[in-house]
């Protein structure tokens, strides 16, 4: 069962507090995210990334449209490190410029992890004092999830977040791949949390029960990259296993998933 806040989970301090050593690794940390903030902001400010040699700014989608990625990226670590003023202009730019109404496909599972998780990590650091952030999350998030209008709720792997309309690539055919469906469950049921709606949460429990229990793992606790989005089962290349690009993140996530759920959740 969701519940109905999540648990927040503090690493206990040294008592003996920072030392010189600690506060000057602390401050040059500081200092080398500032240089590239302030590098965005003056000439990519706006823009999706900041390309370095030519000092201009690049998007994700055509003619100069985006989703200020690096401003999303951004705000959380701003909070952490005191830039709160920077972090308010971050916060200005989402309520008059932030629209998703870019007719451009999108990474279901970018989209989620980046901006998504972006706009809620920076709405709790920041004490939800600024409702528009969740207000754009919810909004970005009911977008995407026109990708799990699939046979099994399994995501496909684009989403155009204009038109709603979602796809995999050819080469994919209607295989998902596990780092993807499966790691983006922090984000909806976070989403769940702040907003009461348990479409978000029965989506995500739905990728989940169909993960634990589909036939064909060879090794428990290790699952194949692949999944057929169709059937439930993965597919025919059940040694593929791997830690690495296409099953990292998921494992990642399920120490997260049972985090989050207050060490609640038993699978």
């Amino acid at each position: 069962k969701p519940q109905s806040k999540p648990q927040q989970v503090w690493h206990p301090q040294d008592p003996a507090g920072p030392n010189d050593a600690d506060l000057e690794r602390r401050e040059s940390v500081r200092e080398a995210f500032m240089h590239a903030w302030r590098g965005y902001v003056s000439y990519g400010w706006g823009a999706d990334e900041l390309l370095p040699r030519s000092q201009t700014g690049k998007y994700w989608g055509k003619h100069g449209r985006g989703y200020g990625l690096t401003i999303l990226e951004g705000m959380s670590t701003l909070w952490l490190m005191g830039e709160h003023k920077e972090f308010e202009k971050c916060v200005q730019w989402v309520r008059e410029n932030l629209s998703f109404d870019v007719d451009h496909a999108v990474s279901h599972f970018e989209a989620t992890i980046r901006m998504l998780g972006g706009l809620l990590s920076a709405y709790e650091l920041s004490g939800e004092r600024y409702p528009i952030l969740l207000k754009k999350a919810v909004d970005l998030g009911d977008r995407l999830l026109f990708a799990y209008n699939t046979t099994l709720g399994i995501p496909l792997q684009t989403v155009n977040l204009l038109t709603r309309n979602a796809e995999n690539p050819e080469w994919m055919g209607q295989r998902a791949i596990l780092s993807e469906y499966g790691s983006v469950q922090l984000e909806f049921k976070t989403l769940y949390y702040h907003t009461g709606n348990h479409e978000y949460w029965r989506k995500m429990d739905r990728i989940m029960n169909i993960v634990v229990k589909a036939p064909g793992i060879k090794y428990p606790g290790l699952w194949p990259k692949y999944l057929d989005m169709s059937t439930g089962e993965f597919d025919d290349s059940a040694e593929h296993i791997t830690l690495g690009a296409t099953g990292d993140s998921f494992y990642e996530i399920l120490l997260k998933q049972w985090l989050l759920t207050g060490k609640t959740e038993s699978r």
